[in-house]
């Protein structure tokens, strides 16, 4: 009798485990719709449809999300992008370290291939902002126009909305066209 009861146990704890971990997965994996945007500083950016147009500033483009204000919701808050463009006389390292400069200690430093065939450098690094300190994530890379990228990224605290705006924001990276 009891051979059986625990049987029972076991397969609903593995089919709320299996149906928990599906609803994460697509919580951290959205699928949008995307808008393509041309952009002044010579390259296009495609973003989720519903999303704000790019902001461009002199130096730099920032991709904000349309924040979802439901008590609940991963997208509850704003969160954002910043695309720095370094030219053509750049050099991608230097770049690096001068990204990597406001890090409490040297972070690790990984290469990553992007969708559009771009191997960026990326790392992650605690920055001090006053009394609230923030996680923040750095790409480097070198465009097919010849021209050098920085990308520079808040994260998250909590793992879903932190892994969700990575996926999100690393998309709209890989879907640079220059």
């Amino acid at each position: 009798m009891k051979r059986p009861l625990l049987f029972v146990f076991i397969a609903a704890v593995a089919m709320a485990s299996f149906i928990w971990g599906l609803f994460a997965w697509r919580d951290t994996h959205p699928r949008y719709s995307t808008t393509a945007y041309a952009l002044k500083a010579g390259y296009s950016l495609e973003i989720p449809n519903g999303w704000p147009r790019p902001d461009e500033q002199s130096k730099f483009v920032v991709v904000e999300n349309a924040p979802d204000l439901r008590d609940g919701s991963l997208d509850r808050f704003g969160w954002n992008i910043s695309i720095f463009d370094h030219g053509a006389a750049g050099n991608s390292e230097s770049a690096l370290e001068e990204l990597r400069s406001g890090c409490v200690k040297p972070p690790r430093v990984d290469d990553v291939v992007l969708a559009n065939g771009v191997t960026a450098k990326t790392f992650t690094c605690w920055m001090f902002m006053g009394e609230i300190n923030q996680e923040h994530r750095g790409y480097v890379f070198k465009g097919r126009n010849g021209r050098i990228y920085t990308v520079w990224q808040p994260m998250a605290r909590d793992w879903r909305t932190k892994k969700r705006y990575d996926n999100l924001f690393r998309a709209i990276i890989g879907s640079m066209k220059f």
